[in-house]
Parts: structure tokens; sequence; C-alpha cells
């Protein structure tokens, strides 16, 4: 199994940050409050895990336990995505 460096990690965060943020922009018009307090919410998870791969970069020694939680923060974020697409058509809107 490969491993993912924190580079790889940190563009994969940024990727997924920036695309949330470039989509609530683009349609802050069409839509409601609430579903755009959903969508932003999303990207808690990345910013957690690029936090975290931060903070292993300044560290000498960094203990693999924090590239662990990193990678779980990506994960949960990803299914985190999944959970919010198909709960959109539900939310109601103001």
């Amino acid at each position: 199994m490969a491993e993912l460096s924190s580079e790889t990690i940190l563009q994969i965060d940024a990727t997924i940050i920036t695309g949330i943020l470039i989509l609530l922009t683009i349609g802050r018009t069409n839509t409601s409050y609430e579903i755009s307090k959903w969508t932003s919410s999303v990207v808690l998870p990345f910013v957690v895990s690029a936090i975290i791969e931060l903070i292993m970069s300044v560290l000498i020694d960094p203990p693999d336990l924090m590239r662990q939680f990193s990678i779980s923060f990506m994960i949960i974020g990803f299914g985190y995505i999944g959970w919010i697409v198909l709960r959109l058509p539900k939310i109601r809107t103001v």
C-alpha cells in the first residue's frame, strides 16, 4: 500500500477547501442560508487534516499517530461530502 506524503495530503485538502469555497461563491445568489451553512461545514475535516499536516512539518520527529489522524479526518471529510450531497435535496430552503 502506497503511503501518502505530507505534500499529497495538503494538496488534497487545499483542493477540496478551494473547490467548496468556489462553489459557495458561485451559488451564493441561488442558495439559501441553510444550504450554504451545511455545504460550508464540509471543509472542516479537511481544515483539521491540513492543520495536523502543517504541525507535523514543523516537528522534528512527528509521531505516526498524527499522520493516521490526518488521513482519518480526510476519510471523514469524504464521507461527509457524500452524506451532504445525499441530504441537500431534503434541506428546507429559507
